[in-house]
């Protein structure tokens, strides 16, 4: 290979590399922009109660098994298991299609 061959393939690497790096640079800041704009889009909906202040359920939304009414937290702020365990389901256990 000749001197002026290899310094063209250098030189010739070298812009490739600078391309490269300019377009994975440009997908890169494209993706936070759409992240961001994904965030702004969706996050809007998005309600979480203040710590300390219970998220207050509608009048009348008490439990079966009586408790804490739905959507509260008690005052330790731990969620708490229900109070009665749920009921078994009625009718047949269990309902296989097609087996044998």
């Amino acid at each position: 290979m000749k001197q002026p061959d290899v310094r063209y393939a250098m030189v010739s690497r070298d812009w490739g590399l600078r391309r490269v790096r300019r377009l994975t640079w440009g997908i890169a800041g494209a993706g936070a922009v759409g992240a961001v704009a994904l965030v702004i889009g969706f996050g809007g909906h998005v309600h979480v109660p203040k710590l300390g202040q219970p998220a207050q359920a509608p009048a009348g939304n008490q439990p079966a098994g009586g408790g804490q009414p739905a959507g509260q937290v008690p005052s330790g702020g731990q969620l708490q298991p229900p109070a009665a365990n749920p009921q078994p389901a009625q009718g047949p256990g269990q309902v296989v299609s097609g087996g044998s």
